[in-house]
C-alpha cells in the first residue's frame, strides 16, 4: 500500500507565526527558533517540537509521504 501524500504548507503548520507570549500559558521550551536562509535573505521559523516529531513519525513509518 502506498503512503498518503501530504502537501505540507509550512506557514501555520511548521512556522507557528511566532513564539508564545510569556503570559499565554504555553511552555516556550516546546518551541524552537531556526533561521532559514535563501538567496541572501533570512527568515525566522518558530516550530513546535511536538508537531515536527509527529510529521517525522508519519514519514518514517511510511504512513505519509511529505511534500
Amino acid at each position: 500500500m502506498k503512503p498518503t501524500i501530504w502537501f505540507l504548507d509550512i506557514d501555520g503548520v511548521i512556522n507557528s507565526i511566532g513564539a508564545p507570549l510569556p503570559d499565554s500559558g504555553v511552555d516556550p521550551s516546546l518551541y524552537k527558533l531556526t533561521q532559514v536562509a535563501s538567496h541572501g535573505s533570512e527568515w525566522p521559523i518558530h516550530s513546535s517540537s511536538k508537531v515536527v516529531t509527529f510529521i517525522n513519525e508519519m514519514s518514517r513509518s511510511d504512513l505519509a509521504e511529505i511534500r
